[in-house]
């Protein structure tokens, strides 16, 4: 155990943030100590004073009572009185000060009664675990009064009392026993792993908020893993399958996936996000993001245009997810990759045209026909149909406007076209006619991919939407192309197309 002298010097030289948030919370103890009230650090703080590691929050136990407190501190916050804490902001930083209490009378964490007592020993009896029940006086000596500094030693996590009881009071106590586990490596003594066990069923009255901000503490942990596959042994989620099934892929597959790639391989596998995650916006959107390109994964194989678009880091993320969900998905990792490192452009400003370039080869023209041949482009030159080269890329211009005007004006095109003559065209040669269905296959290719893109929500839509979607764009353009293109009647006479 470290003495005072050590701890200190190593949290100065570690966080000097940390080592005067220490310091001040002393401070308010002898400030308290000096108006004749009992008060003390206890909790997390001593454990890890004395482990010698760097601490997260400061709270303090005392004898006086939340008006008490006010009055010696008055611009503390004080709405939470009715719970016997107050709640000093100094700083950036926050101090717990609470008033000794007697043991709760609660049924998962609604307390029902609170009783004020003058001793730390009633405090510390109401506590979660003997380590984290340790107090610290103005002096730096350790009140120690049911054996925690042993435990401590040992490395053992004991609950305080009857297990069983003192989860139904707050289930919360079994996350917090995993946290544990999570950073500091320590084993939970036999009884409370089996109290644990019994009160499985009890977590369902924690809420999606305190349950995603404990996870994300125990995911956070350096041992995080090891408190995984203890939490899958003691089957803590028995009540919740998918908790249940995540827990022992997550631990299998521990060190090959992100904190962000768990929580998504999660809802995956949910289907959806629960409401009230402790998760702000942007990380639930990043979460949603991922499983999106997750279940596009599952039914379109991986391509350049898709490692342009989305990027190489979020596509690595969605085949990881199913990497790990999916035991029959097939890693593409290093098709990724490939794809990632042979990319010819990784932006549109890479691109060696602009779009006033196209505009001004359009006499002027804007609008969403510039987006779409801009998109186009983009996706040749990523699919090495042609070269990043303005030459090159004017020329594919050229083509498509010729095309667009043809498909717009067919009348244009009469002088061109083969006789018609009856309603079919005289086209006797096979190489004509093998011309003229690539021709009929470029333009129903550019078209198609027109459509689509204006298609919305289709990466979301399950499978066979999809193909619904996609069967009725194909027969569109095949309509348009050949109302609007009588050369085209010749290849659905013959059978070629349709």
């Amino acid at each position: 155990m470290a003495p005072k002298n050590q701890y200190l010097t190593k949290l100065k030289n570690y966080d000097i943030n940390l080592y005067e948030y220490f310091m001040r919370g002393m401070e308010i103890v002898t400030r308290l100590s000096e108006k004749m009230y009992e008060a003390y650090i206890v909790g997390g703080a001593v454990r890890d004073y004395l482990l010698n590691e760097p601490f997260k929050d400061i709270d303090i136990a005392t004898t006086a009572t939340p008006k008490e407190i006010l009055e010696i501190f008055p611009d503390a916050d004080g709405r939470f009185s009715e719970l016997g804490c107050v709640e000093l902001k100094e700083n950036g930083r926050t101090y717990q000060i609470t008033t000794f209490r007697e043991e709760n009378l609660v049924i998962t964490r609604k307390t029902k009664d609170i009783h004020y007592s003058k001793k730390l020993t009633d405090d510390v009896l109401r506590r979660d675990y003997t380590i984290n029940a340790l107090a610290l006086t103005t002096n730096y000596n350790v009140v120690d009064i049911i054996k925690g500094q042993k435990d401590l030693r040992k490395r053992i996590i004991r609950v305080i009392g009857k297990g069983k009881k003192r989860f139904r009071e707050d289930p919360l106590r079994v996350y917090r026993g995993f946290e544990l586990v999570s950073r500091y490596n320590f084993k939970i003594e036999f009884k409370t792993a089996n109290a644990m066990k019994a009160s499985r069923k009890y977590l369902a009255d924690v809420s999606e908020n305190k349950k995603t901000e404990a996870l994300v503490k125990i995911l956070n942990g350096k041992y995080a893993r090891n408190a995984i596959l203890e939490m899958a042994d003691l089957d803590l989620f028995r009540y919740d399958a998918v908790y249940k099934k995540w827990l022992l892929l997550i631990g299998y597959k521990y060190k090959k996936t992100t904190i962000t790639e768990k929580f998504a391989a999660l809802y995956y596998m949910y289907g959806s996000i629960p409401q009230n995650t402790c998760f702000d916006r942007n990380t639930i959107n990043g979460y949603e993001q991922i499983i999106q390109i997750a279940q596009m994964l599952e039914e379109h194989p991986i391509d350049a245009v898709m490692v342009y678009k989305y990027g190489a880091p979020l596509l690595m993320s969605a085949n990881q997810v199913l990497v790990t969900v999916k035991r029959k998905y097939k890693n593409q990792a290093k098709l990724i990759k490939k794809l990632d490192d042979g990319l010819v452009i990784r932006n549109r400003k890479e691109l060696k045209f602009t779009p006033e370039e196209l505009i001004q080869m359009m006499d002027g023209k804007t609008g969403t026909k510039v987006t779409e041949i801009m998109d186009i482009l983009v996706n040749k030159v990523i699919n090495r149909e042609i070269a990043n080269s303005n030459a090159l890329i004017r020329q594919e211009v050229l083509r498509l406007l010729a095309m667009d005007n043809s498909i717009n004006n067919p009348q244009k095109e009469e002088a061109e076209e083969p006789k018609i003559v009856d309603n079919t065209v005289e086209t006797e040669s096979t190489a004509e006619l093998e011309k003229l269905k690539n021709m009929y296959m470029d333009e129903f290719k550019q078209l198609y991919n027109i459509y689509m893109r204006g298609v919305e929500g289709y990466d979301t839509m399950d499978h066979n939407e999809q193909i619904d979607i996609s069967n009725r764009v194909k027969e569109k353009v095949k309509q348009s192309l050949v109302t609007n293109n009588a050369k085209y009647n010749v290849l659905v006479e013959r059978g070629i197309i349709w």
